[in-house]
Order: structure tokens, then C-alpha cells, then sequence
């Protein structure tokens, strides 16, 4: 499940926490439905905030995801450079989204990973649109090294806890009412700092 040589094992969401997903979604949305958000980031995880006149924003998510639009969403300025770093010092690194499953999708993110990324993860566990983490935690109850799962999700951090995994919220507008026991960090470098105190 892992190599020999791993202190830390960091299983990481990918939207909104290695990847500036909504810029992305907002681009699709104005460039090929022809819709205009607010301009605003969402304070509200289902965009309704910043899609208004719509009943259902999040209505054309898979179709995002599996367009084009999809692979020049950006990434954050601070994860590569982090990534490397936390290489350097044995954490090994796994991703896991529940961002859909099907071929199309899983080929273009691994594309995507791979570009942004590569060499600097071992895996992505693939998971259907919103899907619950738990079966792929479960994976890792019985590794020998301290596990730390970050997300933008209280309700994706709840499962981690239960396996006795460090639990890390990327913050942002729309989870500032979380209220669980995270540890709160607003990007890859304050959690690259967080980890370097665990080890």
C-alpha cells in the first residue's frame, strides 16, 4: 500500500484544495452556456450565491468535468513547490476525489495530475460526483504511519476522524461555519509546515 520508506502518509482532496476548481467551472459556465456568475468566490458550497438566476448551478458539473474547460482549471501557487519539499522528508502522497468516475473523466485528471504534478504523488482514487470517502479510507486503517487528510469539506473530514487520521480543513467561504476539531489551513504551504511538526 506503501513504500517502506514513508514517515507520513497525506491522502489530499483535489478541487479546491490542490486546484482552483470554481475559476475553472465559472469559465465553462460563461463560455459555453453562456451563463455569468457574480464575479464573487461562493460562500455557499451549490453556488447558488454566485449563480442566482439559477435554480440548480450545480446541475452542469459532470458535463464540466468532462470537457475540455476542465484541464486548464488552475492550481494553487503553493502546492507543487510543497509537494517536493514533503518528498523530500518520506511523506508520501495519495489523492483520492470523489469528482465522477467514468473513463472520460479519470483519463483527463490523470492527464491533468500528471502535467501539474507528476512524479510528486503515487496514486488518485477515483470516486462517483460526491460520493463518500469511507470505503477508500478504510484502505488505510492499518498502515504504520500517521495519516493526514485534507479537504474543503467538513462533511468529508467526518469519516477521516473516525479512522483516527489527522484531519485538515482548506478554508473557505462557503465552510467557515465548520465547527469540528480541524486543523484549518489556508492553502498547501501552511499544511506542509503542519506535517514537518509531526515528523
Amino acid at each position: 500500500m506503501i513504500k517502506p520508506s514513508t514517515k507520513l502518509l497525506l491522502l489530499s482532496d483535489i478541487d479546491a484544495v490542490v486546484s482552483d476548481w470554481f475559476v475553472g467551472y465559472r469559465e465553462f459556465m460563461l463560455k459555453v452556456k453562456g451563463i455569468e456568475s457574480t464575479g464573487e468566490l461562493p460562500t455557499i458550497f451549490h453556488m447558488l450565491d454566485v449563480f442566482p438566476d439559477l435554480e440548480k448551478p450545480w446541475e452542469h458539473i459532470m458535463e464540466y468535468q468532462e470537457s475540455e474547460h476542465y484541464k486548464s482549471m488552475p492550481v494553487y501557487d503553493d502546492v507543487a513547490e510543497t509537494l517536493v519539499d514533503l518528498n523530500k522528508i518520506g511523506v508520501e502522497v495519495h489523492f483520492i476525489t470523489s469528482c465522477g468516475d467514468t473513463h472520460k473523466i479519470q483519463t483527463a485528471r490523470n492527464e491533468y495530475m500528471s502535467e501539474k504534478f507528476g512524479g510528486l504523488y503515487e496514486i488518485i482514487h477515483y470516486l462517483g460526483l460526491g460520493e463518500d470517502k469511507t470505503a477508500v479510507f478504510d484502505m488505510y486503517k492499518d498502515v504504520s504511519v500517521p495519516v493526514v487528510y485534507i479537504d474543503d469539506q467538513e462533511k468529508m473530514l467526518l469519516p477521516a476522524e473516525q479512522f483516527g487520521f489527522k484531519t485538515v480543513l482548506k478554508n473557505m467561504a462557503y465552510n467557515r461555519c465548520a465547527d469540528g476539531k480541524y486543523h484549518r489551513v489556508s492553502g498547501y504551504a501552511e499544511l506542509g509546515e503542519l506535517i514537518k511538526s509531526m515528523l
